[in-house]
């Protein structure tokens, strides 16, 4: 998994040229953002090398082996979104996510395409706050995926304001209902969508996952699993709302007062 220089590899198609940096409690992460606009870099040595390097991370994650169709769904997700984050640790690629970036009626939606964390270093929040960081950096109002497993759900809940579907509340809030339909429907061309549950019935034919992804929540885990089917194919759209730009900038200026 190890690559010698992320930065040099993307080159002038990096957003943050010096790297988002995150510090958890134990470990420092590198988190490079760029833009998918340039398809032909995929067919270049670089290009190669660095998508050889996902595709063994999807496996890792999915826990599956190599194969024709999750090589093709791969190359789908990544070469078809409009920005590519990549997390590195020293010089080893940890994690990856893709997204698209949509407008609905002059709200500002992030979708996540997909997103990968090396098994060795799940559990430790990367997924939640590289999602936080991405969304703070495009200042998206909403966050929102399409998703089989319980894992993600809890990911995009710990990264949003409020989150629906919702596991504790009832009546969704329309606007949230509404993103969801939009997504679906408009985005994704899911013909069986039910907007009601967020969900629709064999949407991807099979299971994804080689080993379950299960949540440490039993509670969490028991209601996904009364709304999705994931052996049967099925999915969630998932929405959330993220802190306005004012509200990030009052988070900010809150933290540096405290600190003085």
């Amino acid at each position: 998994m190890k690559i010698l220089d992320v930065a040099r590899c993307l080159g002038g198609r990096l957003l943050n040229k010096e790297g988002f940096r995150w510090q958890s409690k134990e470990e420092e992460y590198n988190i490079w953002l760029f833009r998918n606009s340039d398809k032909e870099f995929w067919q270049s040595l670089e290009g190669k090398m660095i998508f050889e390097r996902l595709y063994i991370l999807t496996q890792l994650g999915f826990a599956r082996e190599d194969s024709k169709i999750l090589r093709e769904d791969t190359e789908n997700h990544i070469f078809n979104s409009e920005f590519i984050c990549i997390v590195v640790k020293e010089k080893t690629i940890v994690a990856y996510a893709a997204f698209k970036l949509w407008t609905w009626q002059g709200k500002s939606i992030l979708y996540l395409s997909g997103i990968m964390v090396h098994p060795s270093y799940q559990g430790k929040g990367i997924s939640s706050s590289l999602l936080r960081k991405i969304a703070d950096y495009f200042g998206a109002n909403f966050l929102t995926t399409r998703t089989q497993s319980p894992v993600m759900y809890e990911s995009v809940k710990a990264a949003c304001e409020e989150i629906w579907p919702s596991m504790t509340n009832k009546g969704c809030p329309s606007i949230f209902r509404e993103i969801g339909e939009f997504v679906a429907k408009s985005k994704l061309n899911m013909q069986r969508y039910c907007a009601n549950q967020m969900t629709e019935e064999r949407t991807y034919g099979m299971y994804l996952y080689g080993v379950e992804p299960v949540s440490l929540n039993p509670d969490l885990e028991k209601w996904f699993k009364e709304k999705v089917n994931p052996q049967n194919g099925d999915s969630m759209i998932i929405v959330g709302s993220l802190k306005s730009s004012d509200q990030r900038l009052e988070a900010k200026l809150y933290s540096r007062l405290k600190k003085h």
